[in-house]
């Protein structure tokens, strides 16, 4: 036999025999899911997402402490019921105000973490830096006051005084928020894929995932794990498991009707669901477990969000469509028993008024 013959063998007999010693120790990998690309029907074809690592790489991620954070204003998502709203629940928030397009579930049983894709909606002219705090959109897991949330944001006092949107994470302790992209339990991924606080760019998708594993409550985004709080953050055991799940665009203003866009500025309508005008979307949202049997998804029939804009915003309002591909659940929200949706809004102008112009302020 030829030596580079011989040499390439004995390579190929090494690697083989290595691949099979990992698998020993580490066991086989739980199935990934496989709806990662579906778009419920909808016209445009949904864009095609790569998904995370499994769980068993991030034994190989190398975690660095990150301790900094950065406080700003935040809308507590516990505030956002999971039924229709009454006119109590619905009141808006003593300054600054908080306004959503929302779709939220109480799942039939406990999960381990949720999923969907995400269109980074916002760009630097949809805040209205003088009178506005943020415009931004997020996927978040919580049970009762514990809450974990990752996102994309456009707000400057969180980005450096940059009004551009930057993925950013969170976490609530007892209803305690403990500051953006950062805390005492927060580790995030060195290298390429320590995405936390880096831009986020105008108009694309990507997948993002909160998912509890090992101890921690882990955060991707796209193809990357991006770093993980652990349970020490609420004490061993306390929050380990969701009963409530989101995915909303958020905005907080000194005012009640405040000049920034919503998502991307487009409303959630059917003409918007496709072409240039397409609204920011949240799609293909899933429920996750990663203890039982069997790993991975949840059937795609148990997701339920109900999607509505809240507080109840008057009608009119720039930020008051929300549209549902699919068909059946098409029209006036709020509307259940979906899994994607279109959402955002122009801002209002000075009067007032819903005038129907992006990026105005």
């Amino acid at each position: 036999m030829h030596s580079k013959t011989r040499k390439a063998s004995v390579v190929g007999l090494v690697t083989a025999l290595l691949t099979a010693l990992v698998a020993a120790l580490l066991g086989a990998p739980p199935a990934q899911a496989t709806e990662w690309s579906t778009w419920e029907r909808s016209a445009e074809a949904e864009v095609v997402v790569p998904p995370p690592p499994l769980p068993q790489i991030r034994k190989n991620i190398t975690l660095v402490a990150d301790k900094s954070m950065v406080h700003a204003a935040k809308g507590n998502p516990r505030l956002r019921p999971a039924t229709k709203p009454t006119a109590a629940s619905a009141s808006l928030l003593a300054g600054p105000y908080y306004l959503y397009n929302v779709g939220s579930q109480t799942p039939p049983y406990l999960v381990e973490g949720f999923q969907a894709n995400v269109t980074n909606g916002c760009q630097a002219a949809s805040l209205n830096t003088a009178t506005d705090y943020h415009t931004l959109g997020e996927l978040a897991v919580q049970n009762g006051n514990n809450i974990v949330e990752i996102g994309y944001t456009c707000d400057p006092l969180v980005n450096g005084g940059s009004s551009a949107p930057h993925f950013f994470m969170g976490y609530w302790v007892n209803g305690v928020f403990q500051g953006y992209n950062g805390g005492a339990h927060f580790s995030r991924v060195a290298g390429a894929c320590d995405l936390i606080g880096d831009p986020a760019t105008t108009g694309t998708t990507q997948l993002m995932v909160i998912q509890r594993y090992n101890g921690a409550w882990w955060l991707a985004i796209g193809p990357c794990w991006v770093g993980s709080i652990a349970d020490a953050a609420w004490g061993a055991g306390v929050f380990t498991q969701a009963n409530f799940v989101q995915a909303f665009h958020e905005i907080a203003s000194t005012e009640t009707k405040p000049c920034s866009d919503m998502g991307n500025g487009y409303e959630g309508t059917l003409a918007n669901a496709s072409g240039p005008t397409t609204a920011a979307r949240f799609s293909s949202a899933s429920l996750l477990r990663v203890s039982g049997s069997p790993l991975g998804n949840y059937p795609s029939t148990d997701v339920n969000l109900y999607v509505r804009s809240s507080p109840a915003i008057e009608a009119g309002s720039p930020y008051a469509s929300v549209y549902v591909p699919a068909g059946a659940y098409s029209g006036t929200p709020p509307l259940s028993n979906i899994r994607s949706f279109f959402a955002g809004g122009s801002e209002y102008n000075a009067a007032g008024t819903a005038d129907g112009v992006r990026l105005g302020c």
